[in-house]
């Protein structure tokens, strides 16, 4: 499996996340972890917010969902 679709899944699972949990999640550095996430950010299938305390937590967009929702089936037909 690939980075990128390991993390949505893992946001799709769990909603929201630090970049910190996602880059444990998927077992990577958290620089490679940022690169992924502006990737995809870019792509439009995650986006971030940043709290008052300046941490940001990352989470699907309607597009990303969608894509989770796809990779879910997939592997359900697939007997996985």
């Amino acid at each position: 499996m690939k980075r990128k679709e390991q993390i949505i899944r893992y946001l799709g699972r769990i909603e929201r996340a630090s970049r910190q949990d996602v880059a444990m999640e998927i077992k990577a550095s958290p620089h490679l972890t940022s690169v992924y996430l502006g990737e995809l950010k870019r792509a439009g299938i995650v986006q971030n917010v940043e709290w008052p305390d300046g941490s940001k937590v990352w989470f699907l967009t309607k597009e990303g969902d969608r894509r989770w929702h796809y990779y879910v089936k997939r592997n359900r037909d697939r007997g996985a």
